[in-house]
């Protein structure tokens, strides 16, 4: 994103009172990126070239949540 990047972007969301699940979509394999983004607000955290079961899964478990 070329104004912010993705934990600016979920701290800025989540400040504004967004409170829809957000999945983090990333390239990111470090452990220390995911705690960061989970103690921001997001709701699961997907790495990049991972199988579409994935991504559906981490869909599937926000909405067993709701």
């Amino acid at each position: 994103m070329p104004d912010m990047d993705g934990f600016t972007a979920i701290a800025s969301l989540r400040k504004n009172g967004f409170e829809n699940p957000i999945i983090v979509l990333t390239a990111s394999e470090s452990p220390d990126d995911k705690k960061r983004a989970m103690e921001l607000g997001c709701n699961d955290y997907v790495i990049k070239t991972m199988e579409m079961s994935g991504l559906e899964s981490a869909v599937y478990k926000l909405l067993e949540f709701q």
